[in-house]
């Protein structure tokens, strides 16, 4: 199970980091293709942390590239994944 958990507390999960992915970029305020919304969460990245991310790369390595700027936590299938 891909399960993040945001800095603001609320966690996301979904059976693979594709379908996480997705949900989460439908989840947003306006529309984006899935493109734009990495895009959006490389500038998202950068204001949070001024870390640069890869966008170009597998939805695992995504959250991973997220993770790494500070903007989610990935948690295991072992961590207690209750909100904040």
């Amino acid at each position: 199970m891909a399960t993040v958990r945001w800095s603001n507390g609320k966690v996301d999960r979904a059976p693979t980091w594709e379908a996480l992915e997705e949900a989460i970029r439908k989840d947003q305020w306006w529309y984006m293709d899935p493109n734009q919304f990495r895009v959006q969460m490389q500038k998202r990245a950068h204001r949070w942390s001024t870390t640069e991310i890869l966008t170009a790369c597998s939805s695992e390595r995504f959250f991973q590239e997220l993770s790494r700027a500070l903007l989610v936590e990935i948690l295991n299938d072992d961590d207690d994944p209750k909100e904040v």
